[in-house]
Parts: structure tokens; sequence; C-alpha cells
């Protein structure tokens, strides 16, 4: 992983080898992601791949941007269970509630 303020609270900063074997185009990796309570907008960071050896790298695919999507709650998780309780199509009604119970 490249440089990011979030390596260390929202995944562990990572490095490594990628080892491709005669004939193989495809390889994989893993980045540990880290849960917490905290609600945070979509965060990014990017990977890189370097000195290629025996082979060649794309001049755009050797760099991605990792998306990180929140599992929790905005803007806390005081309501998750009772979200997680309700079907989809009824939380925009339980949201209109607890608004109403608030503006009260």
């Amino acid at each position: 992983t490249l440089p990011s303020p979030y390596a260390g609270r929202k995944f562990e900063a990572a490095s490594g080898e990628i080892v491709f074997g005669p004939h193989e185009s495809q390889g994989n990796f893993s980045i540990h992601m880290m849960n917490d309570d905290n609600f945070e907008s979509t965060l990014e960071f990017r990977i890189r791949l370097y000195e290629p050896i025996d082979c060649e790298l794309g001049l755009y695919l050797k760099a991605a941007t990792i998306k990180i999507l929140d599992d929790d709650v905005f803007p806390s998780n005081m309501f998750k269970e009772q979200l997680s309780q309700h079907p989809a199509e009824s939380r925009s009604s339980f949201h209109s509630q607890k608004l109403e119970k608030i503006n009260s």
C-alpha cells in the first residue's frame, strides 16, 4: 500500500511480492481491514505494483485505488440494531419516525 493517513486505523499497511508462475497472468494479495465503531464516509487508499522482473506492467494497470465502504451507521451506531431488524423498504419510515421524535 502507498502511504495513507488511514493505515493502522482502517487497514493494515502491507507490502510484499506477487510471484507469477509460467503462463499465469493473474495474482492475488490480501490487505487486512480493521473494523471500528466510528462512521466515516467512503475512504480510499492506493496500491502500486513496481519493479517487475521478466514481465511488464501496464501503463495504467500498475496502480489501483481501493475504496473502503464503512459498515457503521451515520452519525453513530446508536440505532444500528433497530435498523438491522427492519427490512430495507421500511427504513425510510423508521428514519422519519425518529426525526419526528427528535423534532417534537
